[in-house]
């Protein structure tokens, strides 16, 4: 079916955040190359827990590449024995994920469960209380979403104890019968952490499940703290206890079944370049571009822009793509779908680009395009109908996200560019490492160019004061009056720590993040503004990473025994996931200004790796709600990171 009306602006706001890029294999922590004091490697331990099969990625990189993936992935492969390294904690997580992946496999069965489907997996003397709430409170109703949330700890039957396989699968049931009324059933278990004692395991799991009925789609998330036995010598595990904890069951109806459906193939598909490009995928092309052309499709750095760019009312779509291939404009017509007119409006670049901007650079009512390539930012004015001419080429070595506001309140827009790999790139896999790990401070200098009218840009980086702390590994940055004062202020998101918040005073930056508490040091991938708790004052929500293997690893006693406490948290934050900061204004004194973090009140860190975040209304029930986009490029693997 084509979009019209307010699919269309859903269906380019999904796709504008959706940014499936990373600079690197991010490994969760770098630590020493040194054996640590239990014999294993730490590093090595790590890079494991978080490793990703690369066999069907190797067939699929040009020659450039293959021989280094091949070498790692031997280097990886050697590390991947956790016994051997030290880490028995590790190991018998590894087993207890097994397990709970075939109980997963027994609940999404047609029939009913019976205590042999558990013979091998829940011990004999298996003890618990309900493995779902029998009832559950309903937090939240609307037109579409109902959401209602509960814990088996707080449950009237709580003291009622189901024991051994038979009794696992009478208060399994419970579960398994709700999803057996859905189809496309699908269950998954994550273990976050884990303890490990000589007759027993205790390990975490983040439980997802979800089906679909002819009314619409529901998904179950809750927290599993299970007990597993263990015997000495026997690395089998049984599971002994379970406890279920936040619990949350969310309806969606709708008359197509889901509230969001893919609609590219109907807007874009009667393109040839959508049929013969864009559908292909990095895989295809990976195979077909020299690798020193395009290397962004191996990490996916490519941005959209969304903007009436021929003043018919309808918001339009242009589309980055890596070195090769030329970006896409694509206009959008009445009957919902977009016609590809990149050629004739004179924005089919070729250069590798990684971000793009619509907005009206001249105040003359229409939408100017503004590209970062990795050599310029390319500056092009539009005609009122469409069509574009260069007007601007801002040389230096640029890359990753633009963004634009009119920091000094003269009237007309202003660029502020974020770089991510220092000049001493040569090579995808030769470029500098992030120093120090946890805070690095070693990054390329981001930078802002004011519009001086009449096409041209000055570079006020210094002049500004933006060069406070300007040293980082910049991924985003969004502009908002955070104080309510009239003038724009900066936050940029950063990889590998500390993140910056520049406040506006008249024209000039100052970088106020850690006296106002909005350091957020993590792994920064995006930033959105937003007023979630409708007080009147801006929050602000950052897309870090979320990482199982490394609330796993970090949290044991041997992860980086000899550090300090304090440097040790700053690790075992950045695998936390994504940070919800609350805007806290208490009196008239602006001085008095700080940030909260909410973040787990909020239950908003869980956002698996996390890309682009976006704070929008999805319901129209005037909250703010946040959407994340997550993953990574996993080549021919069917499971997501």
């Amino acid at each position: 079916m084509a979009l019209t009306g307010r699919r269309w602006k859903i269906y380019v706001s999904a796709f504008c955040v959706f940014l499936l890029a990373a600079s690197a294999w991010h490994y969760l922590v770098r630590g020493s190359d040194q054996p640590d004091k239990q014999g294993g490697n730490q590093q090595k331990a790590v890079e494991s827990a978080s490793h990703t099969d690369a066999t069907s990625v190797d067939d699929a990189l040009p020659t450039l590449f293959t021989s280094h993936l091949q070498a790692q992935h031997t280097t990886q492969s050697e590390s991947l024995d956790a016994n051997r390294d030290g880490w028995q904690s590790e190991a018998r997580a590894e087993t207890a994920a097994a397990q709970l992946s075939r109980i997963a496999a027994v609940l999404i069965q047609p029939d009913p469960l019976t205590p042999a489907s558990f013979a091998d997996l829940v011990a004999d003397d298996f003890s618990s209380g309900a493995i779902w709430p029998a009832s559950m409170k309903l937090q939240f109703q609307g037109n579409a979403i109902e959401v209602r949330r509960g814990s088996t700890t707080i449950e009237p039957i709580k003291n009622t104890l189901y024991r051994g396989p038979a009794g696992f699968a009478t208060a399994a049931e419970m579960l398994a019968g709700r999803l057996r009324g859905t189809s496309d059933a699908h269950i998954k278990f994550k273990i976050t952490g884990v303890e490990v004692s000589p007759d027993h395991v205790a390990a975490t799991a983040l439980f997802e499940a979800s089906g679909s009925t002819s009314e619409g789609t529901i998904q179950w998330n809750a927290s599993w703290e299970t007990r597993w036995l263990s015997f000495e010598g026997d690395m089998s595990l049984r599971l002994a206890g379970v406890t279920v904890r936040d619990a949350v069951e969310v309806t969606v109806r709708s008359v197509e079944g889901t509230l969001f459906a893919d609609c590219t193939e109907s807007v874009l598909g009667t393109n040839r370049s959508y049929q013969e490009q864009l559908r292909q995928g990095a895989n295809f092309w990976l195979r077909r571009l020299e690798g020193q052309v395009s290397p962004e499709l191996l990490v996916a750095h490519l941005g959209v822009a969304v903007g009436d760019v021929n003043g018919d009312g309808l918001e339009d779509l242009y589309v980055c793509q890596g070195g090769g291939l030329p970006n896409r404009l694509y206009l959008h017509k009445q009957d919902g779908t977009a016609i590809d007119r990149s050629a004739d409006s004179g924005v089919d670049i070729l250069d590798a680009s990684s971000s793009a901007l619509l907005v009206d650079l001249d105040n003359d009512g229409d939408q100017d395009i503004s590209v970062l390539t990795n050599r310029a930012v390319l500056i092009f004015s539009n005609d009122g109908k469409g069509r574009f001419t260069l007007q601007r080429k801002l040389s230096g070595r640029f890359e990753f996200s633009l963004t634009a506001a009119d920091y000094d309140s003269d009237g007309d827009l202003d660029l502020y560019v974020c770089n991510y790999r220092p000049d001493t790139a040569k090579q995808l896999f030769q470029f500098g490492q992030p120093v120090p790990f946890h805070n690095a401070t070693n990054g390329p200098p981001n930078a802002m160019f004011r519009n001086d009218g009449q096409w041209s840009f000055s570079d006020v980086t210094h002049e500004s004061g933006l060069v406070q702390n300007n040293n980082r590994w910049s991924y985003a940055a969004s502009w908002e009056d955070y104080d309510n004062d009239g003038d724009q202020d900066l936050y940029v998101a950063n990889d590998y720590g500390h993140n910056n918040l520049y406040r506006n005073d008249a024209g000039q930056f100052h970088d106020v993040a850690k006296e106002l508490d909005a350091l957020d040091a993590n792994f920064g991938m995006s930033v959105s503004w937003g007023d979630y708790n409708r007080d009147g004052w801006m929050d602000v929500y950052i897309a870090n990473m979320y990482s199982s293997a490394g609330n796993r690893v970090m949290f044991q006693p041997q992860f980086k025994a000899d550090v300090e406490d304090d440097r040790r948290a700053a690790f075992q934050r950045l695998a936390r996931g994504n940070t919800l900061l609350a805007n806290r204004y208490p009196t008239d004194d602006l001085s008095l200004l700080k940030f909260e973090d909410t973040s787990l009140t909020a239950a908003v860190t869980m956002g698996r790796w996390s890309w682009g975040s976006l704070f929008t209304d999805i319901n129209n029930d005037g909250w703010e709600d946040l959407l994340v986009s997550n993953g990574y490029m996993t080549q021919d693997t069917k499971d997501d990171l």
